[in-house]
């Protein structure tokens, strides 16, 4: 595939990079974007790339609160906001439960915008209470992106922490 079609640069739908940190992050950061090896972006399809952990709610967790933070700074994406731009790419970063009981039906979305967020290092928190009804489900906190027509989409993200602690 061309470089043209790859204008985060790289393969896949994310890579480390050790260029873009500011004084809070390390020598190392993240970018997240869209999988420039789907061939149907050609063809002026959406595609939709998650990068994300995942693991099953247990009785341990309820009464729990789920917190996801991370900073992250605007990359290579186009902002549909932005009037000059025809593009309509879009990433967040996301709190999510799945139930396989029924068919993974998505239980909880929480999620976080970071289409056009500054292009500075920003610190950004997400949360979800964890009930009796999400145990033996699936909890998956992630970034994600979306695009077509091999639109740019890539965020950075660096200091991301997942913890849990009994809600107040």
């Amino acid at each position: 595939m061309a470089s043209a079609a790859r204008p985060n640069g790289g393969s896949a739908f994310s890579a480390l990079v050790a260029d873009q940190g500011g004084a809070g992050q390390g020598d190392q950061q993240v970018s997240i974007y869209n999988d420039y090896e789907n061939t149907d972006h050609a063809e002026g399809h959406r595609i939709e790339s998650n990068v994300f952990r995942e693991r099953r709610i247990t009785a341990a967790d309820v009464g729990n609160t789920l917190t996801f933070s991370f900073d992250a700074k605007r990359g290579n994406i186009n902002d549909p906001a932005d009037p000059l731009c025809p593009c309509t790419s879009t990433a967040v970063a996301f709190i999510k439960t799945l139930n396989p009981a029924a068919g993974f039906a998505t239980t909880n979305f929480v999620k976080e915008g970071t289409t056009a967020i500054p292009n500075t290092w920003n610190r950004y928190t997400l949360t979800l209470t964890v009930g009796s009804g999400l145990v033996n489900q699936l909890l998956q906190v992630g970034f994600s992106t979306n695009a077509t027509n091999y639109e740019p989409s890539a965020v950075f993200y660096d200091n991301v922490q997942v913890s849990s602690a009994p809600t107040p």
